[in-house]
């Protein structure tokens, strides 16, 4: 299902040293000026907050606990990246609506640059097929645990090869055919096809539960050249 283009607002608050780095790169690798706190953050509104937690120290997990509730008393979707081992992520877990638990420092990293960058990408509003913000709030609202990968194709049948790619592995979290909410973004240049979206949809349909509700979107990826790739957010 698409939905007309918005722009959506989107904010990334992270707690811990290595959660601020990894932000930090996230945002220039988007090119792109957003705050990052360490502390409990102001009354900033954001449709979307991706919270980063990648820290067991009590105080700062008690920071990014209160502000995720914060964030959903004002209606905000919340997505929240933390280490698989990490104490923190029990908690975290039962605050905010969709987690994503990454099993290295690397993947962490990965995962929170992935989620910044394409969803800046596909929910802004220049995205050539939009999805509505509406629906993937619907879908991920208290979700839980949520896979998240990102997959990369070329050439003719590009976007099947990417999202074949996308479900061969995880960048965060535990894929299951069971999955029933399914966020597919598709990046590339202009000159794909919808035969192209479709092959890469029918992929991702052929891996999960066949009663599953899928959502795509398609925006140009200025940095993309001939390359494609295929993002799944799924719980």
């Amino acid at each position: 299902m698409q939905g007309d283009n918005q722009s959506v607002n989107i904010k990334i608050v992270a707690f811990g040293s290595a959660a601020e780095t990894a932000a930090e790169q996230a945002m220039r690798d988007a090119k792109l000026d957003t705050e990052t706190e360490s502390e409990t953050p102001g009354s900033a509104h954001a449709d979307l907050v991706i919270v980063a937690v990648g820290t067991d120290d009590e105080k700062e997990v008690n920071a990014a606990c209160d502000f995720i509730r914060t964030a959903k008393a004002k209606n905000a979707l919340v997505f929240s990246v933390v280490l698989l081992e990490s104490e923190s992520a029990g908690r975290i877990k039962r605050e905010a609506d969709a987690i994503f638990a990454a099993p290295s420092e690397e993947a962490f990293a990965e995962a929170l640059n992935a989620l910044y960058r394409y969803m800046t990408l596909f929910l802004d509003n220049e995205c050539l097929v939009g999805v509505d913000f509406s629906d993937l709030k619907a879908m991920f609202t208290d979700a839980g645990e949520a896979y998240l990968t990102v997959g990369f194709g070329k050439g003719a049948q590009g976007a099947s090869l990417a999202a074949r790619d996308a479900m061969t592995h995880a960048t965060a979290g535990s894929f299951s055919p069971n999955l029933r909410g399914v966020f597919v973004g598709i990046a590339g240049n202009e000159s794909l096809e919808i035969l192209d979206f479709e092959r890469a949809i029918d992929d991702i349909c052929d891996a999960v539960d066949e009663d599953a509700r899928i959502v795509w979107c398609f925006s140009a990826d200025p940095e993309a050249a001939d390359a494609i790739r295929v993002i799944v957010i799924a719980a």
